[in-house]
């Protein structure tokens, strides 16, 4: 190669050298042999250029160095993590008492299967009740009718008789009360009871006569009075009924609803009320002479019986 040509090379970068240094540091003076050409040379310290050192962490200050120059770079968010770090975060929130495995809500809740709890509960209920009617019954609404004799051979007048059955828990007073008999209706003629004519729990009262013997199968009264006019005896085809009031004899009118009444005979021709008010059909057919009509049950249900029993209560 010419030897002005490897001068002229050698120049250029000299040249090239001293641009890239920012600086403009002494430079230093290199003599081409050969040439008697001197040519300056830069003599600073080395320059590093284009290389960039970063060592930064969280929060801390990053040194820079770029071509010989010193910066300083302050990084805000984190570029490197340390596992020491982590651990110690771990450990820290250990310490708050947020371990899931583990959450104390103050709240105590005994599950446990055994535990004794009073819910014994009294089913021994004292449901006693006394359906026995031989000593009152259950369900009263006051004395009823059990026993009507009527009709007697030979003459009624003197002899008949009506049993007044209490199937309450509680003694009934018949001076309150009045028993009435129709005719046309049941005010065709009736009695009052008088004064401490108490029937007990279970009890009958019997009234009427006051004849007693074979004739009317020997009843013994708690009231012997004369029925006069004496009860009707259901002929003609016609039905006639006898009733208790839970009233004086002269505060029933001919349409006071009876507490119990008993109908008797073929059928209903003069609107006798029962104790709902009501005109039903006869409770019971016309009794023959010397037969009795007897209640077979609290409620209105009665038979003819061919043998009276005054002086006996029913079980019902």
């Amino acid at each position: 190669m010419p030897a002005k040509t490897s001068v002229l090379i050698l120049s250029c970068a000299v040249m090239l050298i001293c641009a890239c240094s920012p600086d403009g540091d002494a430079t230093s003076s290199a003599t081409l042999s050969g040439t008697g050409t001197t040519t300056t040379t830069p003599t600073t310290s080395p320059t590093t250029v284009g290389m960039t050192t970063t060592q930064a962490s969280t929060g801390d200050t990053a040194l820079t160095e770029t071509s010989g120059t010193e910066s300083e770079t302050t990084t805000e968010g984190p570029t490197t993590t340390d596992p020491t770090d982590t651990e110690e975060s771990q450990s820290e929130t250990d310490e708050t008492g947020t371990d899931t495995d583990e959450t104390d809500t103050g709240v105590t809740t005994d599950t446990d299967p055994g535990t004794d709890t009073d819910t014994e509960t009294d089913t021994d209920t004292d449901t006693d009740t006394d359906t026995d009617t031989d000593t009152g019954g259950v369900e009263c609404n006051g004395p009823i009718l059990a026993e009507v004799l009527y009709d007697l051979s030979g003459g009624d007048d003197t002899w008949e008789w009506v049993k007044i059955y209490n199937p309450c828990d509680e003694a009934v007073d018949l001076s309150f009360y009045s028993l009435g008999w129709a005719g046309d209706n049941y005010k065709y003629w009736g009695i009052d009871f008088p004064g401490g004519s108490v029937v007990e729990p279970g009890a009958c009262f019997l009234v009427g006569g006051p004849e007693t013997g074979d004739k009317n199968q020997n009843p013994v009264f708690d009231y012997p009075v004369d029925f006069f006019f004496d009860l009707q005896n259901a002929d003609m085809g016609t039905a006639d009924g006898v009733a208790l009031f839970n009233n004086n004899f002269e505060d029933v009118g001919e349409m006071t609803v009876p507490d119990d009444a008993v109908i008797y005979g073929d059928a209903n021709l003069s609107g006798l009320l029962d104790s709902n008010g009501e005109t039903p059909e006869p409770h019971v057919g016309p009794a023959p002479a010397g037969s009795s009509i007897r209640r077979t049950g609290l409620d209105a249900t009665w038979e003819i019986a061919e043998l009276p029993t005054p002086n006996d209560c029913p079980d019902f």
